[in-house]
């Protein structure tokens, strides 16, 4: 697929013996795939976006906050002209720069991000549906990582309600 090939050539720039060089560096083979990937999927908006979403999330825990940045809000720029700006590709998006914000010690962005992926993903999924758990959850790391356990406490407890007793359409039919 248009995928393969383009993860085979974007990871080979790190290859030492498919490239003659061992100087290349995790970032500099990032951003090479960056450029790839804006012009290997120009026309397929949603691939791109998941490309370049992975590639700002890694730039993000390699504390590269300004280049994951840039991706990430690419990635929600496309992915909300595509798929419209309530759906999960957006939530996921949001969510994906709450993550980035988080670390970057930018709390308040980090917040309303983490806020609007949980309000997306309550509206698609469910109040009660493990998804609504896991964005949930994102946002609770935000409140742990600034130290706002008051925020964190009730976001924890609805998490483990959810988890506990998940809605009825998600529960293993095997388990009764």
């Amino acid at each position: 697929t248009a995928m393969n090939a383009f993860l085979q050539e974007a990871l080979g720039a790190a290859d030492p013996w498919e490239k003659g060089s061992r100087n290349i560096s995790l970032l500099d083979a990032l951003r090479q795939a960056q450029g790839k990937a804006e012009s290997s999927f120009q026309n397929q908006p949603l691939v791109r976006a998941a490309v370049l979403q992975t590639i700002g999330t890694t730039f993000a825990n390699l504390a590269e906050f300004q280049e994951g940045e840039k991706a990430l809000r690419t990635a929600l720029v496309l992915r909300t002209a595509a798929s419209g700006p309530r759906s999960a590709e957006v939530a996921e998006s949001q969510e994906a720069l709450s993550g980035l914000y988080g670390l970057w010690h930018r709390f308040e962005d980090a917040v309303k991000a983490g806020r609007e992926s949980l309000e997306i993903t309550r509206d698609l999924f469910g109040p009660k549906s493990l998804q609504t758990a896991a964005a949930m959850y994102s946002l609770g790391q935000v409140f742990q990582r600034k130290g706002d356990l008051q925020s964190l406490k009730p976001v924890a407890d609805q998490t483990l309600a959810i988890v506990r007793h998940p809605a009825p359409a998600l529960r293993n039919p095997l388990s009764r």
